[in-house]
């Protein structure tokens, strides 16, 4: 989930559009990952496509842009920011993204949902508690770069 402030809103581009809000920054509430979903959209009047970015914490949100791709809106491709706790780096890391998919554990008997990264290089990284990722059920496929990433539109 990301965090913003008030008084640091960008009042200013209400002028060019009355439902935009829009800020300098935002904050990362808890270290988790963060797809980047890059997209290209053509809008009314525009000559040419504009490329533009979402910052989205849970894959599900996206679904609805993968679906819903044409000549006029598509995406170019999707990486993974991940935080060191994730990715057990020194850092963050941005990578490409290949799948997440939903996955479940049990918790103290208690039934958990989770996502698991697959990223560029083999690697999979899960938003499971250590303890837990052995007995992580894969749920389903939220995301495939074979499968949502069209080559002829990204050209």
């Amino acid at each position: 989930m990301f965090v913003t402030y008030r008084n640091t809103e960008k009042a200013d581009m209400a002028p060019i559009n009355q439902k935009l809000q829009a800020w300098p920054m935002v904050e990362l509430a808890l270290p988790k990952a963060v797809c980047l979903v890059s997209f290209q959209a053509l809008g009314h009047g525009d000559a040419e496509p504009i490329t533009r970015t979402l910052m989205v914490t849970d894959p599900y949100e996206f679904r609805e842009l993968l679906s819903g791709q044409s000549r006029d809106l598509f995406v170019q491709d999707v990486n993974l920011l991940t935080p060191k706790e994730l990715n057990g780096s020194e850092s963050w890391k941005v990578e490409q993204l290949i799948e997440a998919s939903s996955i479940t554990w049990y918790e103290n008997e208690v039934k958990h949902y989770g996502f698991s990264y697959q990223v560029d290089d083999d690697k999979c990284y899960q938003d499971v508690p250590q303890e837990y990722v052995e007995s992580a059920q894969y749920v389903e496929t939220i995301y495939s770069e074979l499968r949502d990433i069209d080559p002829d539109l990204v050209g």
